[in-house]
């Protein structure tokens, strides 16, 4: 067996996602965006995207744990179709409406990063996240503040 599988919660069918664990250690996740409605492009909310990928790594770590797998881990993500995705900000003290952010490429693949084991989660994606708003147009990821602490925005869309 090469490892452990975890599929998403099916809905008419269809699976909007997994995650597997190999026996070396590698995980990988993939999670499907879907559009609603008359939505022409799918939406990455920021006020819920960011806290997940930090709890999945979190997560990720501890599973890890479990089988004797510590330290500092490498990180590699990507977003397929991302022209067909936008990243949506909520209102906060920075906007005085809801902004969007079309992505400027395809294929939005962050270039590989390690993650070290002191570093918390939060701290540690902060080189994902603001590559994906600067891929969207804003100039970083605004759940950090100016000194690079992890703040979330509220999202009061």
């Amino acid at each position: 067996m090469d490892g452990a599988l975890s599929v998403r919660p099916v809905a008419n069918g269809a699976t909007h996602g997994y995650s597997q664990i190999f026996r070396d250690g590698i995980v990988e996740s993939v999670q499907a965006l879907t559009l609603a409605g008359e939505q022409t492009r799918a939406t990455l909310r920021v006020s819920t995207f960011e806290p997940h990928m930090a709890v999945f790594l979190r997560n990720v770590r501890t599973e890890l744990a479990l089988h004797n797998i510590t330290g500092d881990v490498t990180v590699m993500f990507s977003i397929l179709h991302a022209d067909k995705a936008r990243l949506l900000v909520p209102r906060a003290q920075w906007y005085d409406d809801v902004q969007t952010g079309d992505f400027d490429r395809k294929t939005l693949v962050i270039p590989d990063f390690l993650a070290t084991a002191d570093t918390s989660a939060e701290l540690a994606l902060k080189p994902v996240f603001d590559f994906i708003w600067q891929c969207a147009g804003h100039p970083r990821s605004l759940n950090y503040d100016a000194n690079g602490q992890w703040v979330p925005i509220r999202d009061n869309l």
